[in-house]
């Protein structure tokens, strides 16, 4: 019960609702079974006393109390309702202790969806970490849907964690942030693809240099990532004058169905079997013969999240279960 309980009698709704105190009130009068008595262990008139339980019969359409020869006592009803009394209250008072020191107990991060599994295996790694060392710890992890996955979202206090994706050899350092504290959760590689009208299809072997003049067609989540990262200048100091493009792809099954033509695609190996980019005759996936492309993943976190005790307690369970899954 949450503190009231809406009353109803046979004659409709009428009086104030049952509550918590009315029920402390009714165990101590079964104790005392005097109003005078009872009234002043309560701290109450023996007339509110007297009111407030006459309330509770009625709410509860049942007679509680008795008086036989200007004494008081309990019906059988009421020898049965002091048991029930005590449940509720106990109950009640339960639910208070628990919600009470809840809020500094649950730990509520908020992450976006994304085509990375990372974040959800780190997260859910962490979680199984804080209920072995800090049982009363309760870590609700919250999806969100839509463009959150990025570093302004994090900097603008919409998120709690994101992943994001830096070149090796970029020039550009994610850490430190004045929003953002993290760590590396994954490196992954990136490979290339042609479809089968473009000249490099058939090539045994292909060089940075055979894309001379080539445009990388990139998904849009990424592409402000592969600007940040300079690579178009990474291509032009190994040979290869390239544009870096995107179109408004939904997502990457929108992405990865576009008619690249002459155009070169990427994809990620973790994405190869999701799609099924490398059972597809029609196109031909290839890592450059002279240039690795990878990508460190960050686990970010807000650092106003992180500057608090539970924000502090997740951030180091995420990081020492990212150095457990790395040597497993």
């Amino acid at each position: 019960m949450g503190g009231t309980v809406r009353q109803r009698t046979g004659d409709g709704e009428k009086g104030a609702p049952m509550d918590l105190r009315q029920l402390r009130e009714y165990l101590v009068f079964a104790e005392e079974l005097n109003y005078s008595l009872a009234a002043k262990r309560l701290f109450v008139s023996r007339p509110a006393l007297a009111a407030h339980l006459a309330e509770l019969e009625d709410e509860l359409n049942c007679q509680l109390i008795d008086k036989h020869g200007g004494h008081a006592t309990l019906t059988g009803a009421g020898k049965q309702f002091v048991d029930t009394a005590r449940r509720l209250v106990s109950d009640w008072e339960a639910v208070i202790e628990t919600y009470r020191h809840l809020s500094d107990n649950l730990i509520t991060v908020k992450v976006a969806a994304s085509n990375l599994p990372w974040i959800e295996a780190h997260l859910f790694a962490a979680r199984r970490a804080l209920q072995r060392s800090h049982p009363e710890k309760q870590l609700s992890i919250v999806i969100e849907n839509g463009p959150l996955s990025t570093i302004e979202a994090l900097a603008d206090d919409e998120n709690r964690i994101v992943i994001a994706g830096y070149k090796q050899e970029s020039s550009v350092c994610p850490l430190p942030s004045p929003s953002a504290d993290g760590f590396v959760v994954s490196r992954e590689r990136i490979l290339l693809f042609v479809t089968d009208r473009s000249p490099l299809f058939a090539r045994e072997t292909i060089c940075t240099a055979d894309l001379a003049g080539a445009t990388l067609m990139v998904p849009p989540d990424i592409y402000p990532g592969y600007q940040r990262d300079s690579m178009a200048e990474r291509f032009a100091t190994r040979g290869a004058s390239v544009s870096i493009a995107t179109q408004g792809f939904a997502d990457h099954f929108e992405y990865f169905s576009h008619d690249f033509g002459q155009t070169v695609g990427i994809v990620p190996t973790t994405l190869l079997p999701r799609f099924g980019i490398d059972q597809r005759p029609d196109l031909r996936v290839f890592s450059l013969v002279d240039m690795d492309i990878a990508s460190d993943f960050y686990a970010l976190f807000n650092r106003s999240f992180i500057a608090t005790e539970n924000g502090r307690l997740l951030f180091e369970e995420m990081r020492r279960a990212t150095e457990a899954l790395a040597g497993m």
